[in-house]
This record gives structure tokens, C-alpha cells and sequence, in this order.
């Protein structure tokens, strides 16, 4: 998969590998849903012990592509405050991202997917990638998700030891 964030950098699963992994899309246009799940997903950071800060990686992945190039995301993310180095704003073109969407379920089955009918939900990953949680990024209570988060990183650091 290639991501390229918002200083025109590529990512690769080295940039979270082995850390806790939250994971969201959005596209830089959108007039309300996205800059709402972004200033919740900031305060969901800023409620994170800070124990638990070096164990998780942010990433944001915009669902419009041709629009949404580095800079685009890069204003975005300072725009919210989310301009954060342990938070990537990141796109990916064309068939990487409707694989990617599809594996996800960020479009309901059968509609077209467009930037606005993508769904606002937070995903986060384990350390080895793997799904733990899909939250409904429109009910987001942060405190909450920061709870939830920080636990997961208790529990994988405990089953290390």
C-alpha cells in the first residue's frame, strides 16, 4: 500500500509497526463531519496517559484522493490541531484505496463510494495489526476511547512481560 502523508513522505507499516494503531477517513473539503471527528480524535490524544503516548500512531486516510494532495492535508491537520508527529494525514490512489475501503466497510454495501456517504467510524489496530475495534466516530465519547486505548496498551505490554 502506498500512503503518502502530509509532507509528501511515504508510509509503510514500519511507521506503526509495533504500536497501538487508530485509524480513520476523512477528506479535507468536508464541511462538518470530518473537522468534528478530527477535533474528537485530538482530545481523544490529549486524554491518552502519557505513558501510553509513545505506544500509539494516528493515521487519517482522505477517501478523495485527486483533491486532497500534501498540502491539502497538511493545512488540514493544523487547521484542527491534529498536526501532531505521532498523527499522519495520508492518501492513497485509485485501486489501493477502494481494496482498502472495501476491507473496511467505510461505504455501505452497494452505494456509490463517494467522499461524502463514507462512514465516520475509528478503527483500532494491536501492535501486530490486527483489529480490535470499530467505533461509531459520530458517538465518540474521547475520554472514553482514550480509556479503552490505554488499556489495550496495559493488557499487550503485560502479555510481553
Amino acid at each position: 500500500m502506498r500512503l503518502i502523508d502530509q509532507d509528501g513522505a511515504h508510509l509503510d507499516a514500519n511507521d506503526w509497526s509495533e504500536r497501538i494503531l487508530v485509524l480513520n477517513f476523512m477528506f479535507t473539503s468536508c464541511p462538518s463531519a470530518c473537522p468534528r471527528l478530527t477535533q474528537s480524535m485530538r482530545q481523544t490524544w490529549d486524554f491518552l496517559p502519557e505513558q501510553t503516548r509513545d505506544d500509539v500512531r494516528f493515521l487519517s486516510i482522505s477517501v478523495d484522493p485527486d483533491r486532497d494532495q500534501p498540502t491539502a492535508l497538511k493545512e488540514f491537520a493544523r487547521k484542527h490541531r491534529a498536526d501532531l508527529p505521532e498523527w499522519r494525514f495520508a492518501r492513497i490512489d485509485g485501486a489501493e484505496l477502494s481494496s482498502l475501503t472495501q476491507r473496511l466497510a467505510v461505504f455501505e454495501p452497494g452505494s456509490r463510494a463517494v467522499p461524502s456517504a463514507h462512514s465516520m467510524a475509528v478503527y483500532v489496530f494491536d501492535r501486530k495489526g490486527r483489529p480490535r475495534q470499530r467505533y461509531d466516530g459520530g458517538t465518540i465519547d474521547p475520554r472514553h476511547l482514550a480509556r479503552e486505548i490505554g488499556s489495550l496498551a496495559t493488557l499487550e505490554q503485560s502479555s510481553k512481560s
